[in-house]
């Protein structure tokens, strides 16, 4: 998302914006180990190697190659929250065996109380810390408990933003959706706003109980969103209120995004 915001700079600067490519991920929640565990590893080991070389001079100089590496490794990972080339952090205790219902209610909380859409704010225990997020943003999708969290934290003002819980569905043994509706001012100068949207996200929970693909459609474009922060009459029209979409089920039917399509999760 901040990536898009530089690019909605470039359009406000005269450049016209590429629409983003169609993306084919595939998500894999699974207990395999990470394909980039073995080159951190192996640096890790040659940092500690590193320190047995007998000449001062080269030990040192070695051993700064190696953690300049790490580092441009790390820098990479933080840069671009979409690109999977480091292990994944524990993110704490999990809560193996839980429900549907479990789950679903832990997320009304989520979205009811916490609001970690705006706040980053969400419960990690009922996540795969290789949770698979994707939605219209171009910065997704996201294949890490971690970064989407952390891409969350310090985008939209808590203070002047709102998101609302629409509706909680159970759609099969192991998925459920979430319809929400959300306004926000950026923490930018001057807290411009982004224009009142909707969006619907499908949760999927994997053998253990914990969700391991969280994959969202929005009412709008996410050229729309993000160019109405400068140009608010561009695009669609502002999503209707929470309360107009509830008590009226046309409204609903004409501006709620249908959920995305089930991820097919391989569990090995």
């Amino acid at each position: 998302m901040l990536g898009t915001l530089a690019a909605l700079g470039a359009f406000h600067q005269g450049r016209a914006l590429a629409p983003s490519p169609a993306r084919h991920a595939t998500p894999f929640c699974s207990m395999m180990r990470h394909p980039s565990a073995s080159t951190e590893e192996w640096l890790a080991q040659l940092l500690v190697r590193s320190r047995e070389v007998p000449c001062p001079f080269f030990r040192r100089r070695a051993g700064d190659a190696i953690e300049a590496a790490l580092g441009v490794l790390e820098f990479v990972a933080a840069r671009h929250k979409s690109l999977d080339i480091l292990p994944h952090r524990p993110m704490g205790s999990k809560r193996h065996g839980a429900t549907l219902e479990d789950v679903m209610a832990v997320v009304r909380e989520d979205i009811e109380q916490r609001r970690y859409y705006i706040s980053g704010r969400l419960t990690q225990a009922i996540y795969s810390d290789r949770c698979f997020f994707d939605g219209p943003d171009p910065d997704m999708p996201v294949r890490s408990l971690q970064r989407y969290s952390d891409a969350l934290r310090g985008l939209f003002d808590p203070a002047t933003s709102r998101y609302e819980l629409l509706r909680l569905t159970p759609t099969g043994p192991r998925t459920f959706t979430a319809s929400w509706r959300l306004e926000g001012a950026l923490r930018l100068p001057g807290r411009p706003r982004i224009k009142p949207y909707l969006g619907t996200t499908l949760y999927e929970l994997d053998e253990d109980g914990l969700v391991c693909a969280h994959t969202e459609t929005w009412s709008i474009s996410a050229l729309d969103a993000f160019v109405s922060v400068v140009f608010p009459e561009f695009g669609a029209a502002p999503a209707p209120l929470a309360v107009e979409l509830l008590q009226d089920p046309q409204l609903w039917a004409h501006h709620v995004p249908a959920a995305p399509l089930p991820i097919r999760v391989a569990v090995e």
